[in-house]
């Protein structure tokens, strides 16, 4: 059952992506308060896609990711650092997860809300979850218009090729 005082927030990088609404709407649905964007200068702007939608349920850091010599995981990571004490007055976990990626709760214990899974698995610092790579069916073009309608085949296989992790903020040390 949902504890509804567990605030949970996304944490993602992007450039270019024109899936925002959907990916939006997908972690919305799943309980996330929040969401907090570190954007390569996209054009279109990540503001112009969301509009006056989801009013104070997202952050958006405008950033050069592509013209800094730095790697740009430590330019993602030093962003999250310098914005941290905001991302923390919004949410007490915080999942790292890519804009074309989409977290799925499978099992019925969680009732699709990710309060239940912290719940689950409490006590934890980070929780680690493995993803699953979909792909496109080798489909040359859809009669569809969200990224979960197009990729669709698994990729089983690939599974021990990466983790994203869940955070609890006042266990993050920057």
């Amino acid at each position: 059952l949902i504890m509804q005082n567990i605030r949970v927030g996304v944490c993602t990088k992007c450039k270019d992506e024109l899936n925002i609404i959907e990916f939006m709407e997908h972690y919305f649905n799943l309980g996330f308060s929040y969401i907090f964007f570190a954007d390569d200068n996209s054009k279109p702007s990540i503001q112009t896609i969301i509009g006056d939608k989801f009013k104070d349920k997202y952050k958006i850091v405008v950033t050069n990711f592509s013209k800094n010599t730095q790697h740009w995981r430590n330019i993602f990571t030093k962003i999250i650092n310098e914005n941290l004490n905001e991302i923390k007055n919004n949410v007490d976990y915080l999942f790292n997860i890519d804009l074309d990626e989409y977290l799925v709760l499978k099992n019925p214990i969680f009732q699709n809300k990710i309060q239940n899974v912290i719940n689950y698995y409490e006590p934890f610092d980070a929780l680690k979850i493995n993803w699953t790579f979909f792909g496109n069916n080798n489909i040359k073009s859809a009669n569809c218009s969200t990224l979960k309608d197009k990729f669709t085949q698994s990729a089983n296989t690939l599974l021990d090729r990466g983790i994203k992790s869940l955070i609890k903020l006042e266990a993050y040390n920057n």
